[in-house]
């Protein structure tokens, strides 16, 4: 097989919170070991990708598409300029929600008010955390909020409509991603700058954050567990992430043979 390129999700795809499923771990190695160059996707900082994939991918992915990172070097630098950050606290003061803009080992947190009894994002994470800022001292790639509910992430997703993809964490917070530049983009970058062909690619994941990565990859793949839209999207629908939906599907598209 000749050498292709793999895009990973996190969160409902390779693992759970923090811990990579040892399937995942295994079909990893196994990939990297055929030559092939493994790529974590995900709404997650740089810094947090780097310490949990250390030696099991060849770069990432991070904050939904405005970070990439290969073998060490950077291939995008896209941080929010000032206007969209303007722009992203006052939809979160208007939707009544908590939020923090995630940079490289450093969280910036707002509107404490509305933490709705959860704890900050990121907290039990070893990054630098920032209360009290300057907006022009920001350096920041993505950001996650904190809803009361179901009905007041519904009133977010219709206040963030069009501008930004939420995608759901279930457990009261969400990522959220900008529609000029998500998943798909970067995916779409990294292909060609790595020197593979789109029919090379192939991407894995769960939300729909997800879903503009399955365009632009050759083949998709939606866990059992994806969401609607990620699996209509996607070529194929492997088990659930936690009954080894990764390996079982890398079996499926005859890329590894190695036996659980």
């Amino acid at each position: 097989m000749s050498k292709k390129i793999f895009f990973f999700d996190i969160d409902g795809t390779l693992a759970d919170q923090e811990d990579i499923l040892p399937s995942n771990q295994k079909a990893l190695r196994e990939l990297r070991l055929k030559g092939h160059t493994v790529m974590i996707a995900s709404g997650r900082p740089a810094g947090y990708i780097r310490r949990m994939f250390s030696g099991l991918s060849d770069g990432f992915i991070a904050a939904n598409g405005r970070r990439i990172e290969h073998e060490g070097n950077v291939l995008l630098d896209n941080s929010f300029t000032v206007a969209e950050l303007k722009e992203i606290i006052k939809l979160c003061r208007v939707s009544q929600c908590s939020y923090c803009l995630l940079g490289d080992g450093v969280v910036y947190h707002g509107n404490p008010l509305y933490l709705y009894g959860h704890t900050r994002p990121y907290e039990s994470i070893d990054v630098i955390h920032v209360d009290s800022w300057d907006i022009r001292d920001v350096r920041a790639y993505a950001f996650d909020i904190i809803y009361k509910d179901a009905a007041h992430l519904k009133t977010i997703k219709q206040n963030f409509d069009g501008k930004y993809i939420i995608n759901d964490h279930f457990d009261g917070s969400a990522d959220v991603s900008s529609v000029s530049f998500n998943k798909g983009h970067a995916v779409a970058y990294t292909t060609s700058a790595l020197g593979f062909s789109q029919d090379d690619s192939y991407a894995f994941g769960d939300g729909d954050n997800d879903v503009h990565m399955f365009e632009a990859a050759g083949t998709a793949v939606a866990m059992e567990n994806a969401t609607r839209a990620a699996k209509k999207a996607a070529d194929y629908v492997t088990r659930h992430y936690k009954e080894d939906g990764i390996f079982h599907a890398l079996k499926h598209l005859k890329v590894i043979s190695c036996l659980l």
